[in-house]
C-alpha cells in the first residue's frame, strides 16, 4: 500500500510539472489548446506524461 501511494505522488509531481511545461512554456498552440493538454495530462497521470514525453517534448526539440 506504501509503494502504490509513492508511485502516485512522484506521478502528480511529474504530471504537475508537466502541464507546467505546456501552459507556460509551450507558445506554438492557442491557449485553450494547451489548457486541454494539461487537463488530459494532469487526469491521466503516467499515460499522460509518457505521451507528453512521446508525442509533444519530442516534437517541440525537432
Amino acid at each position: 500500500m506504501l509503494w502504490a501511494e509513492i508511485v502516485y505522488w512522484i506521478g502528480v509531481l511529474c504530471a504537475t510539472g508537466c502541464a507546467y511545461d505546456l501552459v507556460v512554456r509551450r507558445r506554438d498552440a492557442t491557449l485553450w489548446r494547451r489548457s486541454l493538454q494539461a487537463f488530459v495530462l494532469l487526469f491521466l497521470s503516467w499515460p499522460g506524461i509518457a505521451g507528453y514525453l512521446i508525442f509533444i517534448r519530442c516534437r517541440k526539440t525537432k
